[in-house]
């Protein structure tokens, strides 16, 4: 009798044990990942999936799908999309993550789209705004009880629209959204200094630098194949003259050339 139980005991435990796998395993490829954090400054909080806890955000953390991202006052982020998109987001903003989009709930975001003919949109409270391929900035003010909002496009084209109304914005025009009424496109000068420019986003310490530099380049690349495949070579050619990129590069230079000096002087 004893015998019999022990060995119900152990088949439950057994059975109990392939139900556990299985369904961590199907969670676990229920997870579709978009790419990481490659800069990230004050704080930054995030809301994994379907669970309720707000987690402190890091540099290097991997950014999925159904994510939901609170970004603090006097606060920034920068996440390294796996296909080598960029985006970029400032203090005060709330978001969501989608597979090939991001629901903005409050404040602004940045986007390079780097592979020309893809699809990308940044859903706001009052308006939608896709691109195919380009540089371009949304706000979305959802704060107050009137939402409000704005399209900037560096390069490129990005149709801003309403269920009223769609406009298309080009390269160095601005469009502002009051509710749902869309104004039409005014210039702006895509040289003027702003919250996004290089100079605002960069590494504070070489390994940071590093990083970074290694994440924008290699993002969705295996860098063990690189070597024997002439496609990806090309692809990181092409990346390397990305203006991200190069002031990546060029901040880690910097750090390296100036700890070479220290030590010089130190010897």
């Amino acid at each position: 009798m004893k015998i019999f139980i022990k060995t119900a005991s152990l088949l439950c435990l057994t059975v109990l044990i392939t139900i556990i796998s299985i369904n961590l395993a199907y969670s676990n490829s229920d997870i579709i990942n978009v790419g990481k954090v490659s800069l990230l400054a004050g704080t930054v909080q995030i809301q994994r999936g379907e669970q309720t806890d707000w987690l402190k955000l890091s540099f290097d953390d991997k950014i999925n799908v159904g994510d939901k991202i609170k970004v603090a006052d006097e606060s920034k982020l920068e996440i390294c999309y796996n296909d080598g998109n960029i985006l970029r987001v400032t203090p005060n903003s709330e978001l969501e993550i989608a597979l090939e989009s991001i629901k903005l709930y409050n404040g602004q975001t940045w986007l390079r789209i780097v592979k020309v003919g893809s699809k990308f949109e940044v859903i706001a409270p009052t308006f939608v705004a896709g691109v195919r391929g380009t540089v371009f900035a949304v706000t979305a003010n959802a704060k107050n009880n009137k939402k409000s909002g704005a399209v900037k496009v560096w390069k490129g084209s990005v149709e801003t629209k309403t269920p009223q109304k769609a406009v298309m914005v080009t390269e160095g025009l601005h469009t502002s959204i009051d509710e749902a009424v869309i104004s039409e496109p005014v210039n702006f000068d895509p040289k003027v200094a702003n919250e996004f420019s290089e100079g605002s986003w960069q590494a504070n310490d070489a390994d940071t630098a590093y990083k970074r530099y290694i994440n924008l380049l290699f993002s969705g690349i295996d860098s063990n194949l690189v070597s024997t495949n002439p496609e990806l070579k090309r692809q990181l050619e092409e990346r390397k003259k990305l203006p991200e990129i190069s002031e990546a590069y060029n901040t880690y230079k910097n750090y390296n050339d100036a700890q070479a000096i220290e030590n010089a002087i130190n010897q």
